[in-house]
């Protein structure tokens, strides 16, 4: 591959990882400070959510936080390692882009297609069925 691409796809990478971990910082202290916990568990941040609605179905990962309405120490391995993908596959290589894509593939994919997301379904390929999806 030419070498000045290369780098550039290096760079566009770093900077989405950035976007990635400000976006869950920012998370992390938006959930806290409205009565919500979070912890490091199974290697991601995961955060029950306070008094601000900010999920959806059985949790979001915003950049590289995983939302829920169940305590930090009750997620599992498998949906770990689920919200893991979102964030390690799709949020870093993404960043800011892709609530947009997701949301796009959404709309296309489920509420037009009748289908699955395909974000979910290839989370769910990579985790071994860990979100609980059924596609």
């Amino acid at each position: 591959m030419n070498p000045l691409k290369l780098a550039f796809l290096a760079g566009q990478r770093f900077v989405s990882t950035m976007h990635s971990d400000s976006i869950g910082r920012a998370t992390r202290w938006l959930v806290t400070n409205t009565g919500g916990r979070c912890a490091y568990v199974h290697e991601l941040w995961v955060c029950e959510q306070g008094r601000l609605p900010s999920k959806a179905r059985g949790g979001a990962t915003y950049g590289t936080t995983f939302v829920t309405d169940v305590a930090p120490w009750k997620v599992g391995r498998d949906l770990a390692a689920h919200e893991k993908y979102h964030r390690d596959q799709q949020w870093n290589q993404d960043g800011l882009l892709f609530p947009g894509l997701y949301y796009r593939a959404e709309v296309i994919d489920v509420w037009i297609g009748g289908g699955c997301n395909r974000y979910e379904a290839a989370a769910e390929a990579a985790s071994n069925g860990g979100g609980g999806y059924t596609c």
